[in-house]
């Protein structure tokens, strides 16, 4: 049996592509699977993937029309056999013994892997849900081990709206079907901080969008969390990541519709909870014109940092 399948969305990059397949045909261990899936590249992407396919029968290409990473990754997760998954963008890599090294730390007990260089150490869900929206834990999908048949209970086949966040939402979804994951001392996993097309570099904020992603984390995390324990702490770490949107949203240009029965349930919700906001949540209720929200918390951090030194 595979242990190991490998799911690599591509859309339109041929630049790094060999170079991110090219990092598991030289991993230290033999039995994984790549399932490659082209969304509907425009570029050279599709016969790059086929060509490797042809010397390589470990390799499966998809090809699909463009519906969005999370499509991408859903047909390599149809179609996984192993009893892992693994997940690698096509600018990134692994190091040559990253499997190995995961694989090496399984246990039947733990659900989850993730080699995050910080000490060894054995959290349950609630810990790691916690880790997860503080931002102690990073959010996306690499980096991670996950068991294959707990990632297929789970409704990973979100829409191709969800750009951006998408990977917090599929870890917090996964983390309620879990019983305990690891953190691993050693990263095995480089990601490519130079690729100016990535997401992360070129993605813009916007009302309507964080509107409909914090509505999606309502429907399929947030509704599931009422029988936890730490309901009451998720919840505030969730509406604390909501307003976060919102300081981004002004910080791109956006505005923010503040009469939408949305905004006022979270404003209603921190009115008796205003020691947990920082300064640039605080400012959200109070300054309506992205160009002086900027302003002002481009002065109040100047301020900060001439104070500190």
């Amino acid at each position: 049996m595979t242990r190991v399948s490998i799911i690599l969305p591509v859309y339109n990059g041929e630049k790094f592509l060999a170079t991110a397949i090219d990092s598991v045909i030289a991993q230290s261990v033999p039995d994984w699977e790549l399932l490659v899936v082209d969304d509907g590249s425009t570029d050279s992407s599709a016969s790059i993937c086929d060509d490797y396919a042809a010397r390589d029968t470990r390799i499966k290409v998809f090809h699909q029309p463009n519906g969005g990473v999370n499509s991408a990754r859903a047909k390599g997760v149809d179609h996984a056999t192993g009893a892992y998954l693994a997940f690698l963008d096509a600018d990134d890599q692994f190091v040559p013994d990253a499997l190995e090294y995961l694989l090496d730390n399984c246990t039947p007990e733990t659900d989850l892997l993730l080699s995050e260089g910080r000490p060894d150490a054995i959290i349950g869900k609630e810990a790691y849900l916690a880790d997860l929206w503080t931002g102690k834990v990073g959010p996306a999908l690499w980096g991670k081990l996950f068991r294959t048949s707990i990632y297929k209970r789970i409704d990973y086949t979100l829409d191709r709206r969800l750009a951006m966040g998408e990977d917090l939402l599929l870890n917090s979804m996964y983390a309620l079907e879990m019983k305990n994951a690891r953190i691993l001392p050693r990263c095995v996993y480089a990601v490519n901080h130079e690729n100016e097309a990535s997401v992360t570099k070129t993605f813009k904020h916007n009302w309507e969008y964080e509107k409909y992603y914090f509505s999606k984390v309502e429907e399929l995390f947030l509704s599931k969390c009422t029988g936890l324990d730490s309901y009451d702490q998720i919840k505030l770490l969730v509406n604390k990541s909501w307003l976060n949107a919102m300081k981004y949203v002004m910080l791109d240009g956006g505005s923010i519709d503040y009469n939408d029965p949305e905004f006022k349930a979270v404003r209603d919700y921190f009115k008796d909870k205003k020691q947990e906001l920082g300064p640039s949540e605080e400012l959200i209720f109070r300054i309506r014109d992205s160009r002086l929200y900027r302003f002002v918390l481009k002065t109040h951090v100047f301020l900060l940092n001439k104070t500190k030194r």
